[in-house]
């Protein structure tokens, strides 16, 4: 959520709803066109904890 937030609002100021939605939609489709690194934001934390738990 937060690597979301950093591209798509960070220190931005909307106008309008809609101006904010077409922010996070246009971020969301560039992250669905990298969809080895949003596995890898997903799944890297639970790896590291579960290898450290064991």
């Amino acid at each position: 959520m937060a690597v979301l937030r950093r591209r798509a609002t960070h220190n931005r100021l909307f106008d309008t709803m809609t101006a904010l939605r077409r922010a996070l939609r246009a971020s969301l489709c560039y992250y669905q066109t990298l969809r080895h690194k949003v596995l890898s934001l997903i799944e890297g934390p639970r790896k590291a904890s579960k290898s450290g738990a064991a």
